[in-house]
């Protein structure tokens, strides 16, 4: 029921919170628990920049807490710079919220950060796929909401995102629906979004 949903929801923000700021316990058979230090398993790198990250992923999709979810992923951020995903996840979030401009600014700053590869662990294997296919075609989902007359810069960057290969990504009937609203509103360049949408379902 709800009640039972609503507690394990607040355990694991809990649990999360904890590995976040190195107080993870660990449970032995009698049920206690021993600090972290005292079993000498340190938290790495990797670990906690990806524990930042879905405490802002939790608070936002299970939560609709978008104040807690921007916290967190500010806080992933600045733990570390180069993990471009809590940048992009910044930048979802702010499109969920119709603040497009700030998702667009957001989702560029992934972008610059995405050129640091991993090195070895959980992150390196996904690092190529949300690098060239996912991040691409949310900041061309993004774009389509911009006025382009306004920003004219974000033209040139919808063209360099279509010519970097996004299209041969696995993608979905809604991806495709952005492609296709994507090539046609740089061949109209200029003409307003709700112009080009109805151009693309004609």
């Amino acid at each position: 029921d709800d009640e039972k949903k609503t507690y394990h929801l607040e355990k694991g923000i809990e649990y999360l919170k904890m590995r976040a700021e190195d107080k993870y316990v660990k449970w032995n058979y009698e049920g206690g628990e021993i600090p972290r230090w005292m079993y000498g398993v340190a938290p790495s790198e990797e670990m906690t920049q990806a524990t930042l990250q879905y405490l802002g992923i939790v608070h936002w999709v299970y939560k609709k807490d978008a104040l807690a979810a921007d916290k967190w992923y500010a806080k992933c951020m600045e733990f570390n710079e180069d993990y471009f995903r809590c940048f992009m996840n910044r930048s979802e979030l702010y499109t969920d919220l119709e603040k497009f401009d700030d998702a667009w600014n957001w989702g560029l700053e992934a972008v610059h950060r995405s050129e640091r590869v991993p090195k070895g662990g959980r992150s390196s294997i996904t690092h190529g796929h949300d690098k060239e296919c996912k991040l691409p075609l949310h900041l061309l989902k993004v774009s389509l909401k911009l006025d382009i007359a306004k920003r004219p810069e974000v033209l040139d960057a919808m063209r360099i995102l279509m010519a970097s290969g996004v299209e041969h990504c696995p993608i979905d009937s809604e991806e495709e629906g952005t492609l296709r609203k994507v090539k046609a509103r740089i061949d109209g360049a200029g003409t307003a979004v709700g112009e080009v949408e109805e151009k693309v379902e004609e």
